[in-house]
C-alpha cells in the first residue's frame, strides 16, 4: 500500500486549476524519521509517495528518500519536473520512481490555463528525455481540463519515449469545505472554471491513446460507469494501477483524510486501511 507524505507545501508553479491546497506549515520542525518509521511498524505500507506543493523545494528530499530506503520503503516522488536537472537526479538516485506531472508541452496552452513558472522554466521535451535517461523508472500524470482538452503534445512525445504509466485524471471542483484553511494558493477556486465534462474527458482519452506503448491509467475516483463503458467498447485498456491509502501525511504528523484533519501520527498509532 502506499501513502502520500506532503513533504513541502509550496510550488514554484503556480496552477490555476491545481487540487492541492497549502496549510501553512513551513515552519513547524520536519518529523519525516519518526513519521517513516511508524509507517513501517505498522506493517500497512511499502511505499510512499513524496508530494506537495513540489517536493524538490524541500530542503530534506535527499535524506527524506535515503532514510525511506534503509528502512525498506519504495520511493515515489511526484513533481512537476522543473528542477530535475542531472545533479539532483544523481542526489536522488535512491528513488524508484519519479511521476511527472505534465499536461501539455505547448507553451501558449500551458500560458492560458494559467500554468505560471514562478521564477521556474516549463519542463521541454528535451529536458524530458534527458528525465527519462537518467532514472530508474518515470510515470507521468496528466490532468485535463478545459484548456488541454484539444492538446495531442503529451501523447506525441510519449509515442517516442519509454515510461511505464501515463495516468489521465480529469480536473474536478472538490466544492469550498475542501479548500478550508487554504493560506496561500490563489488558483484553489478557481479550478472549477477549468473543469471538463465526462465525454470532454472521453474525447480526449480516446484521441490520445492511439499507439501509447506504456500501461494506461484514470485516477481513482476521477471516472464514472459512462467512461469506463465508453472505454470497453472502444477496447481502451484502464490500469488502476497500485493501491493507495486514501490520506495525506503533513510534516507535522498531522494525517488528513478527505481534506479533513483526522488524527497525529507521531502521537497515535497509524492505523487507517489495509
Amino acid at each position: 500500500m502506499i501513502v502520500d507524505l506532503k513533504v513541502m507545501s509550496v510550488c514554484n508553479f503556480d496552477c490555476a486549476y491545481c487540487m492541492n491546497f497549502n496549510l501553512g506549515y513551513s515552519n513547524i520542525q520536519s518529523s519525516w524519521y519518526s513519521i517513516i518509521d511508524k509507517l513501517v511498524d505498522s506493517h500497512k505500507v511499502d511505499a510512499i509517495n513524496l508530494t506537495g506543493g513540489e517536493p524538490l523545494l524541500c530542503d530534506e528530499i535527499v535524506e527524506i528518500v535515503n532514510y525511506a530506503k534503509e528502512r525498506g520503503l519504495k520511493v515515489i516522488v511526484s513533481t512537476n519536473g522543473s528542477l530535475l536537472d542531472i545533479k539532483r537526479m544523481k542526489e536522488l538516485s535512491n528513488v524508484d520512481i519519479f511521476n511527472i506531472g505534465i499536461d501539455s508541452f505547448d507553451v501558449d496552452i500551458c500560458k492560458e490555463s494559467g500554468f505560471e513558472p514562478k521564477g521556474a522554466k516549463y519542463i521541454t521535451k528535451e529536458h524530458f528525455k534527458a528525465i527519462i535517461e537518467n532514472c530508474k523508472d518515470v510515470k507521468v500524470t496528466t490532468v485535463v481540463h478545459c484548456d488541454n482538452k484539444f492538446d495531442l503534445s503529451v501523447s506525441s512525445v510519449l509515442k517516442e519515449e519509454n515510461i511505464s504509466e501515463w495516468v489521465i485524471q480529469n480536473c474536478q471542483y472538490r466544492g469550498e469545505d475542501y479548500y478550508e484553511g487554504d493560506i496561500d494558493h490563489s488558483g484553489s477556486y478557481s479550478n472549477i472554471y477549468h473543469c471538463i465534462s465526462d465525454e470532454d474527458f472521453f474525447d480526449y482519452v480516446n484521441n490520445n491513446l492511439t499507439n501509447i506503448n506504456c500501461d494506461f491509467r484514470v485516477k481513482g475516483g476521477m471516472c464514472g460507469f459512462l467512461f469506463e463503458t465508453k472505454c470497453k467498447d472502444m477496447n481502451i485498456k484502464i490500469s488502476y494501477g497500485e493501491e493507495y491509502l486514501p490520506c495525506m501525511i503533513h510534516k507535522n504528523g498531522d494525517v488528513y483524510i478527505g481534506g479533513e484533519l483526522k488524527f497525529n501520527i507521531i502521537t497515535n498509532d497509524f492505523d487507517i486501511g489495509g
